[in-house]
C-alpha cells in the first residue's frame, strides 16, 4: 500500500518508467491486499474496505500504463462493493472506475459510475471534484454517440 500511494504521483512524472516497473514487481503483492480487502471488508471492516479504496486509487496510472484496464476495473468494482465507505475516498474509486470502464469503450458502466460519484460529490459539496466529474461524465456522453 504504501508503495503505490509514493509511486502514484510519479507516475504523472518523467520518472514513471521506473515507477511503473517498481509497482509491476509489486503487482502479485498488490493483489494480495486486494484479496486481504475483500475477504476483511465482506466481514465488516470498513478498514479493510477502505485500504482496498486507496490501492484503487494510488494503481489507477498503473493500470492504465500497463494496460490492464480489465483488471482494474473488476478489482475496483469489487472492492466498491465489500463495503460502504462514504464520502470523498467512494467518489474517487467511482471515478477511477468511470475512468478505466471508458478506456475499455464500456460507456454506459462508465456513465452509471461517474453518476453515483456525482451524488456523492453534491452531497458532500466538492465543487472542484463536481466540475472535473461533470467533465468526464461530458466525455463520455460525446463518446457514445
Amino acid at each position: 500500500m504504501a508503495l503505490a500511494e509514493e509511486a502514484a504521483p510519479h507516475l504523472k512524472q518523467e520518472d514513471q518508467a521506473g515507477w511503473l516497473e517498481r509497482l509491476e514487481d509489486e503487482n502479485g503483492n498488490m493483489r494480495a491486499v486486494f484479496r486481504w480487502a475483500k475477504e476483511h471488508g465482506e466481514a465488516g471492516n470498513v478498514e479493510a474496505a477502505e485500504t482496498g479504496l486507496r490501492l484503487v486509487i494510488a494503481l489507477e496510472r498503473f493500470w492504465r500504463g500497463r494496460v490492464y484496464l480489465r483488471e482494474g476495473l473488476e478489482q475496483t468494482v469489487a472492492v466498491l462493493a465489500i463495503g460502504r465507505p462514504a464520502g470523498a475516498i467512494r467518489a474517487r474509486a467511482l471515478k477511477v472506475a468511470a475512468t478505466l470502464a471508458d478506456a475499455r469503450g464500456d460507456y454506459p458502466t462508465a456513465h452509471s459510475l461517474l453518476e453515483e460519484g456525482l451524488q456523492i460529490l453534491r452531497e458532500l459539496g466538492d465543487e472542484r471534484s463536481l466540475v472535473d466529474t461533470l467533465q468526464n461524465l461530458g466525455n463520455v456522453l460525446f463518446a457514445q454517440e
